[in-house]
């Protein structure tokens, strides 16, 4: 058995406990179990399509950028942070436009804090969209992620969301 292999050092953020950092491995080798992923491995799904805006194929990129409230979320946490993300806010770009910022190494720790925070918040409430019935997704990941960077990822506070 092989490992994969990646282009990009795993990322690890001291900020965020490894339950949360757990995630961005799978999600840069293109492992998180998307719609299209799913069905590229032949499981039958009744659609590809996204769950939450039915207006495009859920890849990689659209669950966690492309989707339209995805976007809109992303926006939310840009004008709290006071930057502007990427106009392509996949996995990818957001990393590139990262690695590419001209900012104290403390600005980008917290930057890449918030956008990891972002990537589990979005991935666990889609979840709880498409499981559950959780209802206003977008308000209720911009509320977590703000909770959450504020007040850290103690199990308490994660009762609350």
């Amino acid at each position: 058995m092989e490992l994969p292999n990646v282009s990009r050092p795993t990322r690890r953020n001291k900020f965020v406990p490894k339950m949360v950092n757990i995630l961005v491995w799978p999600l840069f080798l293109n492992r998180i179990p998307t719609r299209k992923n799913l069905s590229l491995k032949g499981i039958g799904i009744a659609s590809i399509l996204c769950p939450i805006c039915s207006n495009s194929v859920k890849t990689l990129d659209h669950a966690f950028g492309g989707c339209l409230q995805v976007g809109k979320i992303w926006d939310a946490i840009g004008r709290w942070v006071n930057v502007v993300f990427p106009s392509n806010k996949g996995p990818e770009s957001i990393v590139e436009w990262l690695d590419s910022a001209r900012w104290l190494k403390k600005k980008k720790d917290v930057v890449e804090e918030i956008v990891i925070t972002t990537w589990w918040f979005i991935w666990r409430t889609r979840n709880e969209v498409i499981f559950g019935s959780v209802e206003g997704y977008r308000d209720l990941i911009i509320y977590s992620i703000v909770l959450v960077s504020f007040y850290g990822f103690h199990p308490v506070m994660l009762s609350y969301i």
